[in-house]
């Protein structure tokens, strides 16, 4: 699953309100893809662990 479910929810409340305001105008509201995958801010966990797991247990405990 891709994206978060605040994320998700911010989508849905953006398409809402392009919808209210194409409706108050006239015009139709254009599409909008709520599944579109998302680059990640963040690293995949399973990368992050592993980089931290292969670090000394002194230095992490210094960070």
């Amino acid at each position: 699953m891709t994206g978060s479910f605040a994320e998700k929810a911010r989508t849905r409340r953006i398409v809402a309100l392009q919808a209210m305001q194409a409706n108050r105008a006239g015009v139709s509201p254009k599409a909008v893809n709520l599944c579109t995958a998302k680059a990640s801010r963040f690293p995949p966990v399973d990368r992050v662990l592993a980089a931290l797991s292969s670090q000394e247990p002194l230095r992490l405990m210094a960070a």
